[in-house]
């Protein structure tokens, strides 16, 4: 059976014209009404990212105190985390040392540990917000949009050395699936820090 047309498609035997983006219709999904591209013949659109849950919403319980349990570990030990992945983040991402470029960069510099202990306790008020995440770094968030202006690729770069950090040292207890909470929860750390630039 023909699927219903509309108006705004295309007569039947011709391709579809679409203006901008290599969009194409899924396969069997109804015809037109399916484009996802920028095309002006889009008739549904897929949610923009600031309509996209957060990774945090889709923390489940048991996530959430497999987070909290591994955070006991960083506490007490913030500077040393914070200088350690920071640090980390300089050799392997060097690109990111431009936004630093009166910080003393060699190893354990004060600046560096400094600096390293602000981003965990900015990490750590995350951990103790998951649910509103959003609220609680939105300064952090204010501040790197507008102020100091830092590319949101950044975000995701620093959050990934942290892990790796992280992982270092709760060694056998960092396990996969506090792996797989950590990543969500670091990656709606990031989409928080970046959504300003929306």
């Amino acid at each position: 059976m023909a699927a219903p047309s509309c108006n705004a498609c295309p007569a039947a035997g011709t391709s579809p014209r679409i203006r901008s983006g290599p969009a194409q219709p899924e396969p069997g999904v109804g015809g037109c009404h399916s484009y996802k591209g920028g095309g002006r013949r889009e008739r549904t659109r897929t949610a923009s990212p600031a309509q996209t849950p957060p990774a945090a919403a889709m923390l489940t319980a048991d996530e959430k105190q497999l987070i909290q349990h591994a955070w006991e570990k960083v506490l007490g030990h913030q500077e040393d985390f914070g200088a350690e992945h920071l640090e980390r983040m300089f050799i392997v991402y060097p690109q990111t040392k431009t936004y630093f470029p009166h910080f003393d960069l060699h190893h354990d510099s004060d600046q560096i540990r400094h600096h390293g202990k602000k981003v965990v306790t900015a990490l750590g008020d995350a951990v103790r917000h998951m649910d509103n995440i959003s609220a609680t770094l939105s300064e952090l968030s204010n501040l790197h949009a507008y102020n100091l202006r830092v590319d949101p690729v950044n975000f995701k770069l620093l959050c990934h050395c942290f892990q790796v950090v992280l992982a270092v040292h709760l060694a056998d207890e960092y396990t996969p699936q506090v792996h797989v909470a950590y990543d969500k929860f670091l990656a709606a750390v990031s989409a928080v820090l970046a959504e300003k630039y929306r």
